[in-house]
């Protein structure tokens, strides 16, 4: 009879452990599924109509093309916060265009004016009309 009685407690005492582990997972389930609802809900509320923003590179890239020239660091931010109405830290987009200028990618400091960038293909790209490099006056012929 003891192991009978020695079964049962046993069975009893793994039973006791399952229904906790099934409580333990039925909370888990609710606490993922409020999750779920809850990012449902965010879904539904940021709308169809919201883009993502583009990087503050691509803005500054964007400014620069639509200017056509090099623009003054201050002048950059200025035209990035008007046309995306974001706030841009000066230190931080300075720093992240003098690295991809030094790494000759996309942008280029201007030489002629401190703190002043430019797009890396305006050198690339050939003037008309411009001069032969080092002959002051001589024009390429056609």
């Amino acid at each position: 009879m003891m192991d009978i009685d020695h079964a049962m407690l046993a069975l009893k005492n793994r039973i006791t452990a399952l229904q906790g582990q099934l409580e333990e997972l039925r909370r888990a389930k609710h606490i993922m599924e409020g999750l779920e609802s809850l990012q449902l809900e965010r879904s539904a509320t940021a709308g169809a109509s919201e883009t993502v923003q583009p990087t503050q590179i691509r803005m500054a890239e964007t400014v620069l093309q639509e200017a056509g020239h090099d623009l003054h660091v201050d002048d950059i931010i200025e035209r990035v916060e008007t046309r995306y109405n974001i706030e841009v830290k000066k230190n931080s987009l300075v720093a992240t265009l003098s690295k991809y200028a030094l790494s000759g990618k996309l942008f280029r400091k201007s030489p002629k004016h401190k703190a002043s960038f430019g797009l890396l293909q305006w050198e690339q790209e050939p003037k008309l009309g411009a001069t032969t490099p080092g002959i002051e006056g001589h024009r390429p012929s056609c």
